[in-house]
C-alpha cells in the first residue's frame, strides 16, 4: 500500500518536474556565493535554474520542500550539451549549513530534506570552491526532481535508535547475476540525522545491486542481500549498527613536511573483541584526490610497490601493536589530497572487508611535501573517509562465483 502511493506521488511529482524545460529556467543571481547568503528559488517543484561558475565562485541557492521528502539533485554541464562546465559538482547542506549531501566529485546526489523543509543546494565544486579557487568554470543547469526508482532506509544503533558516526551508504553493482557479493561501484550517499538514506536508482541499468554500509568507528561493516532491479522500484533497506570483530586504535602517525616519495611510519593496535580465534589480512591502502573529479584508491602508490598484506592471528580478546611503513608516491601532483587506511579483512577473502580506520590525511604542498591532517590525539574529533571497511573504487581482482 505504502509503495503504491510512493509510486504515484513520485510519477505525479516527475510530470510536474519535466514540465519545467529549460526554456522555462530560473537565472542564477549573484551574489550567491556563500551557504549564509543563497539566493531563493521558491518551493519545490521548482524551474531548473541556468547559472556560471567563474573565478572564485560558487553558487547558492535555497529550496522549500516538504520536510521528509526524497529529493535528487542534479547539475548538468558539458557532458549533457546544456552547459559548458565540465565537471558540474553539487553539494546539499541544511539551513544550519552543515553538509546533508554530495561530494567533491559528485553532479548528482539524492537526499531526504531535513525537519524544517529548508534544503540550501550548492554548484561548483563543493571542496575548491569554498577555498575561493574551482577548477572547474562555466555554464550549468540545476534540475532537482524527485526519484522514479528508489532504494532507501536507515542506518540505526539498535540500543539507542541513533545514527552512526562517519558511515556512509554505498550501492555497488554484481558483474554477474549469481554472484552474491557485489563490488563493482554504482553510488554513494549520506545519513540524515536520522539515519536515513536513499539512492535514485532510474538510471542505473537493470541487473543485480547490493547495498552496502561500510564499518566505521569500530563499527562492522554490513551489506543487503543482492537485489534484482528492472526499474520502477521502490525498494526499503533498513540496517541495524554492530561491533567490529577487530577494533583498531591509532597510535602513531608520520609527522608533517615529508618530502614526497618517503616513507611515512604508522602503527596501531588491533583487538579481538570477539569469543572466537579471528585470522585476518591488514591491507595498508593510500587514497588520493588529484582534483575535483578524480578519486583514485591504490595499493600500489608507493615507491615500492605494492603492499604485501599483514596475516595476523588474534586470540579471543587479544590485543596486538602492528607497526608499518607506507611509502607516499613520488608522482603525485601538488595540491592531491588524501588518507592512509588500513582494511581488514578475513583471511583469503580479499572481498569481505569487515573494518577499518584512517591512520592519517595528506595534502601534497607546493614545496613537495606531505603535510599530514590527522594525528591520533584528535583522531576522535575528524571524519573518517568514506570508505571505511571496504575500499570501493580500487581495481577489482577478477573472481569466481561466490554462490556455495
Amino acid at each position: 500500500m505504502w509503495e503504491a502511493k510512493w509510486a504515484a506521488m513520485a510519477l505525479v511529482a516527475a510530470g510536474l518536474c519535466l514540465a519545467h524545460s529549460t526554456a522555462n529556467a530560473k537565472t542564477e543571481v549573484e551574489p550567491n556565493n556563500s551557504c549564509t547568503s543563497p539566493q531563493s528559488i521558491g518551493q519545490f517543484p521548482s524551474s531548473p535554474v541556468k547559472g556560471t561558475i567563474v573565478e572564485g565562485d560558487s553558487d547558492y541557492f535555497r529550496l522549500k520542500a516538504t520536510a521528509g521528502t526524497y529529493l535528487t539533485l542534479e547539475a548538468q554541464g558539458a557532458e549533457s550539451g546544456k552547459g559548458t562546465i565540465q565537471v558540474p559538482v553539487i553539494g546539499a547542506y541544511d539551513s544550519a549549513c552543515v553538509l546533508i549531501g554530495g561530494v567533491k566529485y559528485n553532479s548528482r546526489e539524492t537526499l531526504i530534506v531535513p525537519a524544517d523543509g529548508l534544503l540550501i543546494i550548492q554548484v561548483g565544486d563543493t571542496y575548491y570552491s569554498s577555498l575561493g579557487n574551482p577548477i572547474y568554470l562555466g555554464s550549468y543547469v540545476l534540475n532537482i526532481s524527485t526519484p522514479t526508482s528508489l532504494i532507501f532506509g536507515s542506518v540505526v544503533d539498535p540500543q539507542t535508535g541513533a545514527a552512526p558516526l562517519n558511515t556512509y551508504p554505498w550501492l555497488y553493482h554484481c558483474a554477474s547475476p549469481d554472484y552474491l557479493l557485489c563490488v563493482n561501484y554504482s553510488l554513494s550517499g549520506f545519513l540524515d540525522a536520522s539515519g536515513r538514506y536513499a539512492f535514485d536508482t532510474s538510471t542505473l541499468e537493470s541487473g543485480r545491486y547490493q547495498v552496502w554500509i561500510p564499518g566505521g568507528s569500530n563499527v562492522a561493516t554490513q551489506y543487503s542481500n543482492p537485489i534484482d532491479l528492472a526499474g520502477g522500484e521502490s525498494i526499503q533497506l533498513d540496517f541495524q549498527t554492530k561491533p567490529t570483530p577487530i577494533e583498531i586504535t591509532p597510535v602513531s602517525t608520520c609527522p608533517s613536511g615529508l618530502p614526497v616519495g618517503s616513507d611515512c611510519e604508522i602503527s596501531y593496535k588491533i583487538r579481538n573483541t570477539t569469543a572466537e580465534v579471528q585470522e585476518v589480512e591488514l591491507r595498508a591502502n593510500v587514497s588520493s584526490v588529484t582534483d575535483a573529479s578524480v578519486f583514485t584508491s591504490r595499493y600500489d602508490v608507493g615507491k615500492n610497490g605494492v603492499l604485501s598484506p599483514i596475516n595476523k592471528t588474534l586470540q579471543p580478546g587479544q590485543t596486538l601493536k602492528i607497526s608499518q611503513t607506507i611509502p607516499i608516491a613520488g608522482d603525485l601532483p601538488t595540491g592531491s589530497t588524501g588518507f592512509i587506511t588500513v582494511y581488514i579483512y578475513r583471511k583469503g577473502m580479499p572481498q569481505t572487508a569487515i573494518g577499518g580506520a584512517s591512520l592519517g590525511g595528506y595534502v601534497i604542498s607546493a614545496q613537495s611535501t606531505v603535510t599530514t591532517t590527522l594525528s591520533p590525539a584528535d583522531q576522535a574529533k575528524q571524519p573518517a573517509p568514506n570508505l571505511l571497511g571496504r575500499p570501493s573504487l580500487q581495481p577489482q581482482p577478477q573472481r569466481p562465483s561466490l554462490q556455495p
